[in-house]
């Protein structure tokens, strides 16, 4: 089973990490989101895991072989019930994309064609 989520470092977490590189003389990450997607890209797995990454899972990719979960909210709870951190609400962001789409839809019409 394939689990998805976002892979990210806390303001603290990214805070400490670069304490660390800069008392170690090495160059300090210009940001969080670069110093995590890099992280995960570092062949050395003892160094990744050093890191203070943290992860949210929000659904389920490839699932050969186990039980199906059709619905969104199904998935959610298996994950939780797994022991997987869930965004906090996690409703939210389907939310917010609708709320952007009936912005978009109420504007003027485009002088451009994208």
């Amino acid at each position: 089973m394939e689990v998805r989520g976002e892979v990210y470092l806390t303001k603290a977490g990214f805070a400490r990490l670069n304490t660390e590189r800069a008392a170690a003389g090495l160059e300090t990450f210009a940001n969080a989101r670069n110093a995590a997607a890099g992280s995960l890209k570092q062949l050395d797995p003892r160094l990744v895991a050093k890191r203070p990454l943290d992860v949210v899972v929000y659904g389920l990719g490839a699932d050969e072989g186990s039980e199906r979960l059709t619905e969104h909210d199904q998935m959610l709870k298996w994950l939780k019930a797994a022991g997987f951190k869930l965004p906090r609400k996690p409703g939210n962001a389907l939310r917010r994309m609708n709320s952007s789409r009936h912005q978009r839809a109420r504007r003027a019409p485009a002088q451009f064609r994208l």
